[in-house]
């Protein structure tokens, strides 16, 4: 039995909920929205052993975005923008950047999944395969990211109307 290993897993979707919650509260503090919902897929098992199976995967959704009607603001230490304020419903990479850190390092550190790894071919169909992806205003950014370092090269003036996260449970 020294073959198998311990992993910390999961309790319920209900546990990792409320814990992203509160590893995203500082987000609704600094006037973000929050969103979170449960979503499925169907995954093609194809093996010998196991021939044009199906099984489903459970993945949380997280959506962060600026509430609606939110007023258009000034930013000090950015450039300013054609009309002097940015749009209310824009934020930045900066803004978010620290949290959305500190919930991937939580994740891997609670997960049996590993990360998926990154290569220079970021189109190969295998990304589908990672259990935590990020999407920047409907645009797929970055995925087998682990921890800080690997955020690093992430410029913080990238803006977004809205930004989420696929984590698989």
């Amino acid at each position: 039995m020294k073959y198998i290993k311990s992993y910390k897993i999961f309790e319920s979707i209900d546990d990792t909920e409320d814990i992203i919650k509160d590893l995203l509260v500082d987000l609704e503090d600094d006037g973000l929205q929050v969103e979170i919902s449960r979503t499925s897929k169907d995954v093609n098992i194809d093996t010998e052993r196991y021939f044009n199976k199906t099984r489903t995967d459970v993945y949380l959704e997280v959506r962060i975005l600026r509430p609606w009607g939110s007023p258009d603001r000034e930013m000090p230490d950015l450039p300013t923008p054609p009309g002097g304020k940015y749009p209310g419903n824009l934020f930045f990479w900066f803004e978010i950047k620290d949290v959305i850190t500190r919930l991937t390092e939580w994740y891997y550190s609670q997960t049996i999944y590993d990360p998926i790894a990154k290569n220079t071919n970021l189109y190969r169909w295998e990304k589908d395969e990672s259990p935590l992806r990020f999407f920047g205003s409907g645009i797929e950014m970055f995925f087998g990211f682990t921890n800080q370092k690997d955020f690093d090269g992430v410029g913080d003036l990238i803006s977004f109307t809205n930004f989420r996260i696929e984590l698989k449970v």
